[in-house]
């Protein structure tokens, strides 16, 4: 922190050095509103009448209000779907779109994923090779079955194929 002191002879000093480091005169916008000096609205005869027609005009809008409409009663009963009608919906949109080799892709994907997500086997490994690498770690796993049960993920073509095999390749994941 620097403190300068000046004595009353070296005011005037100061000052003039102080104009000649401003550089050449400009123009300097001095604010007198917050200073005091404000422009007396409530005391002149134009600023009355300003504010009383603004007053006035309030008091009308809000002695004239009126409403948008009349009141309409709330209905009764609402009709609302069960959940189970938004379930088969979309299942109904997913057939008619031929979703169904994209669904038994992604279980086919999970099914390898999941199984060999403990041992960092690689799920993008051909059907067989992950089987046996899978069998190599994990002898509780019948690799005759799941070899049997990628295929049908591959190949179902009916939807009944398709829950079946959905449904087997879940409790496999479960099981595991």
């Amino acid at each position: 922190m620097i403190v300068i002191s000046f004595v009353a002879a070296d005011n005037a000093a100061w000052v003039l050095a102080l104009l000649n480091a401003a550089g050449e005169p400009q123009v300097i916008f001095f604010d007198e509103w917050h200073h005091g000096v404000r422009g007396a609205v409530a005391v002149t005869a134009g600023g009355r009448a300003l504010l009383y027609a603004a007053l006035v005009l309030f008091v009308g809008l809000v002695l004239q209000g009126r409403i948008f409409g009349r009141p309409l009663p709330l209905p009764q009963t609402l009709t609302r779907r069960a959940p189970l009608e938004y379930i088969s919906g979309i299942a109904n949109l997913s057939r008619r779109a031929g979703h169904r080799t994209a669904v038994l892709q992604d279980y086919h994907l999970r099914l390898k994923r999941d199984l060999g997500f403990r041992y960092r086997l690689n799920p993008t490994l051909p059907d067989a090779e992950f089987v046996a690498r899978l069998a190599e770690f994990d002898t509780a796993v019948d690799p005759q079955a799941l070899l049997a049960l990628l295929h049908q993920l591959q190949t179902a073509r009916t939807e009944h194929e398709m829950v079946q095999a959905a449904a087997a390749a879940t409790a496999v994941t479960r099981d595991s």
